[in-house]
């Protein structure tokens, strides 16, 4: 309405490569299984990836392991989620963005594989792959897949209502870890629930198209 780029800048009539040819309300975009899938799959991520850091050293412990290494394992993570936000930013540009979300569901599953192993030796590193793997590709989806799939005009209110589940799951996944460690006298269940939502979801997510290809249709 401005007359302005979402880069910044005032916008000629052709200096905006539109990613999307058609601009999805809301309402509109609600109405696509993609927007589901991916929204699903972001609070799937959320509510995992905030409730594991939580209840790290308790994880670690109800394995046999310190806390020393239960804390060791953010900083390979990160290096993990940046390499991984990095290579995947440069191939969003020529993939498409269903092997983003895969890549971040194959990183959730790892990490839950890890959780659930971790007193076997490859248990740790499976854990620290799956994080950062499932960070960096969270990162992308939650960035680059709207603008994209829905347009720019109604950007912030798509975003924003995604943004809303992921932060709702954030607040859930620690309340669901610890009701898992406090009624069933273990973690393993939260996990184990976890991973089989999110094996749903990787099942379903092959058959979602972008909503642009759909709009031509």
């Amino acid at each position: 309405e401005c007359g302005l780029r979402p880069d910044g800048g005032v916008a000629g009539p052709n200096d905006w490569p539109a990613a999307a040819s058609r601009d999805y309300t809301l309402a509109e975009a609600r109405r696509t299984f993609a927007f589901w899938i991916i929204t699903a799959t972001l609070f799937m991520v959320s509510l995992y990836g905030t409730a594991v850091p939580f209840h790290v050293v308790s994880i670690f412990e109800e394995a046999g392991l310190d806390r020393t290494m239960a804390i060791g394992i953010f900083l390979p993570s990160a290096v993990i989620a940046v390499t991984v936000n990095l290579v995947g930013g440069w191939l969003s540009d020529r993939v498409s963005l269903v092997w983003m979300l895969l890549v971040s569901q194959l990183g959730m599953a790892l990490s839950c594989i890890g959780l659930l192993e971790l007193e076997r030796a490859w248990g740790v590193p499976l854990l620290i792959v799956g994080n950062g793997t499932m960070g960096g590709a969270m990162v992308l989806l939650s960035s680059i897949t709207w603008p994209r799939f829905y347009g720019v005009r109604h950007l912030g209110a798509i975003s924003g209502y995604t943004l809303a589940w992921m932060v709702a799951a954030s607040a859930i996944g620690p309340t669901v870890f610890g009701l898992s460690l406090d009624v069933l006298g273990s973690y393993r269940a939260a996990a184990w629930a976890c991973l089989a939502i999110l094996l749903a979801l990787a099942a379903l997510s092959p058959r979602f198209r972008s909503p642009q290809a759909l709009s031509h249709t």
